[in-house]
C-alpha cells in the first residue's frame, strides 16, 4: 500500500521528548504513515532511544547524520520521503492523538494544495491557541497571498506563527519546485519554506482545530542569544522577496517596512536573551545603531493596527527602542517568557 503520509522529525539531543513526539505521529489501525526520524548529531541518548522504538514499528525510519541543523536534517528526511503528503514535526513537540490521521482524511477529501490547522503553546506563562489567519476556504494564488502570506510574513497582523509543523503539504509541490528549506538561515526557517510552498498553491483550506502541542523551550534557538541574528534576517528577507516576486506576486515598499520593523524589534529583543556578552550601556549602543541604519526602511512601514503602529515607532526612535530594550531586559532577569 502506497505511503500516505511522512512525518519528517529532526532530533538534536532529544533524549527526553523524542519518545513522545514519535509516538504521537505513529498512528496505528490508521493511514499509510512513515515517520522518518533524522537524528543530527546528537550527544546525547536520543538516537538510542530513537533506535529501541524501531523494534516496536514498522512505521518508523531512523537515519543519523552529522549535525548540519535543523533545516539540513529536514531537507535528509525529505529526500527519503515516500509519502503523498508531508508533515513535520520537532522533537520537543507532540501531535494530539489521531492528529495525522485526521490531517490525511481532510487533505484527501477536500483537495487543497496545504489545509491548515491550530495549534497551543504551552509554557511557564500557562497555555495559548493560535489558529490561521483565515477561515474556510481560498482559491487563487493572489487570494492566498493576502490571505496567508501577507499577515503571516509580512504584517504581523496574526500570532500565528508560520511553522511548517502546523500544515499538510503535498509532496507533488514539493517536488515540482524543487523545494528545500534554506541552509543558510537557521531563525524562521520554517516561515522561508512555508512562503515558498504557499507562493506555489492555489487553494488552501483552514481547520478551526489544534492538532499540535508547541513547548516553548527556553533553550531553543529563538530563546537564546543569536549573535548572527542580523545576518540571518537579511538573508532570509532577500529569500522571501526573491521568492515573492518569482511567483509574479507583490512586494510592495510596504511589505519592505513591515519586515524592517519586525528585523529591528528581533534585534532589540534578542539584545536581552540569555548568553548575551554585552553589557546593558554596549547594548543600547548597538541598539541605537540597528535603529539608525534600519530607519530608511522602517519609515516605509504601513501601520495595520495599534500593535504595527507602536512597534514602528520603537524601531524608529532610539529612545523609544532602548526603553524597549530595558523593559525587556527586566522581564527576561525575572523569567517572563518572550
Amino acid at each position: 500500500m502506497q505511503t500516505l503520509v511522512t512525518v519528517i522529525i529532526p532530533a538534536y539531543n532529544a533524549e527526553s521528548t523524542v519518545e513522545a513526539a514519535v509516538r504521537s505521529a505513529l498512528c496505528k489501525n490508521a493511514c499509510a504513515v512513515e515517520v522518518v526520524a533524522v537524528d543530527h548529531g546528537s550527544s546525547d541518548g536520543t538516537l538510542a532511544v530513537l533506535t529501541s522504538l524501531c523494534g516496536e514499528s514498522e512505521q518508523l525510519k531512523v537515519y543519523s547524520k552529522p549535525n548540519g541543523g535543523v533545516s539540513s536534517a529536514r531537507n535528509f528526511g525529505l529526500e527519503r520521503a515516500s509519502g503523498k503528503y508531508i508533515m513535520f514535526l520537532d522533537a520537543d513537540d507532540e501531535f494530539l492523538p489521531g492528529s495525522v490521521n485526521k490531517a490525511a482524511e481532510y487533505a484527501e477529501t477536500n483537495g487543497a494544495d496545504i489545509t491548515m490547522f491550530g495549534y497551543e503553546t504551552t509554557s511557564d506563562a500557562g497555555r495559548i491557541d493560535f489558529f490561521p489567519p483565515f477561515s474556510g476556504r481560498l482559491e487563487g494564488r493572489q487570494t492566498v497571498f493576502e490571505k496567508i502570506i501577507y499577515p503571516i510574513a509580512f504584517a504581523g497582523l496574526n500570532g500565528y506563527m508560520g511553522s511548517v509543523c502546523s500544515g499538510i503539504f503535498r509532496k507533488s509541490i514539493i517536488d515540482r519546485a524543487g523545494l528545500r528549506f534554506d541552509e543558510r538561515v537557521k531563525i524562521a526557517e520554517d516561515t522561508l519554506f512555508f512562503v515558498s510552498y504557499l507562493a506555489g498553491c492555489e487553494s488552501a483550506e483552514a481547520k478551526s482545530e489544534i492538532i499540535r502541542i508547541y513547548n516553548l523551550a527556553d533553550g531553543s534557538a529563538t530563546k537564546k542569544y543569536n549573535p548572527f541574528l542580523e545576518e540571518n534576517n537579511r538573508v532570509l528577507d532577500a529569500e522571501l522577496k526573491k521568492t515573492v516576486l518569482g511567483a509574479g506576486l507583490p512586494y510592495t515598499d510596504g511589505i519592505a517596512g513591515n519586515r524592517a520593523v519586525a528585523n529591528v524589534i528581533s534585534l532589540i529583543v534578542n539584545e536581552t536573551r540569555h548568553g548575551n556578552p554585552n553589557g546593558f550601556f554596549e547594548s543600547a549602543k548597538i541598539i541605537r545603531g540597528i535603529i539608525k541604519k534600519n530607519r530608511d526602511e522602517v519609515k516605509k512601514c504601513v501601520p495595520n493596527g495599534k500593535t504595527l503602529a507602536a512597534k514602528k515607532l520603537i524601531a524608529m526612535c532610539p529612545a523609544a527602542g532602548i526603553a524597549f530594550f530595558a523593559i525587556r531586559k527586566i522581564q527576561a532577569a525575572r523569567g517572563v517568557s518572550f
